[in-house]
């Protein structure tokens, strides 16, 4: 019965993969793994602007803590890195996928 209520939330609002632009379907596997890869780095990003912000926030409301304020530096900085490195690894597997010819 959870099964149920899980699948009827995941698409409350009806929305289909075409009307939001992403790919209904493939035609080879790197096609498959570029999709995947695209959702991925969506994802990534994503996460790392709501750290980015909540690490902003932080700072505001440290009041001065040094501790807050510390906290909220490390947030910032730690969302920033794993952008960049999502960043690299992105740009490492579009650069293999060139150099191989695939």
């Amino acid at each position: 019965m959870k099964w149920m209520i899980w699948l009827l939330a995941a698409n409350a609002f009806n929305i289909t993969a075409s009307e939001i632009g992403l790919p209904t379907s493939t035609g080879t596997v790197s096609q498959g793994i570029a999709n995947i890869l695209a959702a991925v780095m969506g994802l990534v990003g994503g996460l790392g602007l709501i750290f980015m912000i909540v690490g902003a926030l932080q700072y505001v409301l440290s009041a001065g803590d040094a501790k807050k304020t510390a906290t909220a530096k490390n947030t910032i900085l730690y969302a920033a890195v794993g952008i960049v490195v999502a960043m690299a690894g992105y740009a490492l597997v579009v650069f293999i996928a060139n150099a191989t010819g695939k």
